[in-house]
């Protein structure tokens, strides 16, 4: 593979590789809001509410994908910058096959245990058969979630972003056309978004494995010549399983928020939600220009390049400044304009602005905090990021909501969830001035 990211102007690289990762988030947040559209409009509110009901459950399955797919992307960036071709088949082999055997595994138990899951969680009675019936068939497509996850990354960390964007815009395309056909058309329901769902997923794993096993330069993957190494599957799940804690830490916290959320009322619930999707919207170049440092600083560092590793950190952050001070302007100065665009409701619109103007004024450490996350993650450690996630989220927003509501209401949970960033930057900073990491950076030339 050609570590496209270890040559040619770092602004120009960095921006390039970054672009079609921001656009591919932006997609899939799309693609999320589009299923739940097409289910709540055609097949009707509870069936709305089944599916809802599942995405606790489904969030964290992804966040456990993720993660393993995000450290195993992780080392085949490094191995790419280092130009070890074998260590890539090793890498791709053993871990690839691990997560997919993890998948087949989860995919039988989710499947039989739905009811029991959804029970647990204490699902409605008038929803749960729906509900079940949404989460069994989801649980059939696992496996290509997870196939997808990995290959997708594998190709992201030789540099090339294209692809991945591509074959997710293929998918997003084909689930919609799927819905439609099987929820409208054929009046499946839930049962009928559930397969449209697996099938989409399935055919992006299969086009990622096409892909990979016909290009030039690309790691192939043949389950009949594997390079299977039990150092390799023991590095990934140390990259991997602190990036899949992190992301199931941050599903959970959502749930532990919405439930503090839910005490105030349904006004302030709605204005939590439709604040809480802008902010998703707003964050996504923020979370796409860390994805893209930690990508490029492994690279970089694989082919011993420190100096393009802090332009390409500078850069990042400033890329990122400058996007917060967009934001801060944007929501000052439109007011209900962006809320009023979910909800016809005055006093909720007002609400929702009143949180996102709060949050907007914590963008610029939420950048400092998601830049620098992806920068340590990239010189190969990814349990400090994990361990300051948990502070910030479970030591400072989630105790901090509970107590603020008490006082001011809606208001005090406002100013509690950018409590979670001030946290996070401190013991980034922190962290980052320490002996031990400036020790760390000095061994890989930084």
């Amino acid at each position: 593979m050609t570590g496209l990211l270890t040559e040619g102007p770092v602004k120009r690289r960095l921006a390039l590789f970054t672009l079609p990762i921001l656009v591919s988030n932006i997609l899939q947040q799309l693609y999320s809001a589009a299923d739940a559209v097409i289910v709540g409009r055609v097949a009707g509110g509870n069936s709305l509410a089944a599916v809802g009901a599942s995405t606790p459950i489904i969030t964290l399955l992804i966040a456990l994908m993720i993660g393993l797919g995000a450290g195993t992307e992780i080392i085949l960036a490094r191995k790419i910058g280092e130009k070890d071709a074998k260590g890539q088949k090793i890498t791709l082999d053993s871990m690839l096959t691990t997560i997919l055997v993890i998948a087949v595994i989860t995919m039988l138990i989710g499947f039989f245990g739905s009811r029991f899951l959804l029970s647990l969680i204490g699902t409605p009675a008038e929803i749960l058969d729906e509900a079940v019936l949404y989460l069994k068939y989801y649980f059939l497509g696992l496996v290509g979630v997870a196939g997808y996850n990995t290959l997708s990354g594998l190709i992201r960390s030789s540099g090339n972003a294209i692809v991945p964007l591509v074959l997710l815009l293929i998918s997003a395309v084909l689930n919609i056309g799927l819905d439609l056909t099987f929820v409208g058309g054929l009046g499946m329901g839930v049962k009928g978004a559930a397969i449209a769902t697996v099938l989409s997923q399935t055919i992006a794993f299969i086009c990622c494995l096409i892909y990979t096993n016909t290009k030039k330069g690309m790691i192939r993957y043949n389950p009949f010549h594997l390079k299977i190494s039990l150092t390799a599957i023991k590095q990934g799940f140390i990259y991997g399983i602190p990036c899949s804690v992190q992301q199931c830490a941050n599903s959970i916290g959502m749930i532990v928020l919405q439930i503090a959320v839910n005490s105030l009322g349904t006004q302030v619930v709605t204005a939590y939600t439709v604040g809480s999707k802008i902010d998703s919207f707003a964050n996504i170049p923020i979370s796409g220009i860390g994805q893209s440092l930690c990508i490029f600083t492994s690279q970089n560092l694989g082919a011993d390049k420190p100096d393009r590793v802090r332009k390409g950190k500078r850069f990042s952050l400033m890329w990122a400044y400058g996007y917060s001070l967009f934001l801060v302007l944007l929501f000052w100065g439109t007011g209900k304009a962006i809320p009023s665009l979910f909800c016809s409701d005055l006093a909720v619109a007002k609400m929702a602005e009143s949180y996102i103007r709060v949050l907007s004024i914590a963008y610029f450490m939420a950048s400092y905090w998601v830049v620098l996350h992806g920068f340590i993650q990239g010189t190969g450690n990814t349990a400090v990021p994990m361990a300051i996630t948990l502070v910030g989220n479970w030591g400072a927003r989630l105790p901090l909501a509970y107590i603020l509501k008490s006082f001011w209401g809606e208001m005090g949970v406002w100013l509690a969830v950018p409590s979670g960033w001030v946290a996070s930057v401190i013991l980034t900073w922190l962290f980052l001035h320490s002996k031990y990491y400036k020790e760390k950076l000095k061994k890989q030339g930084m």
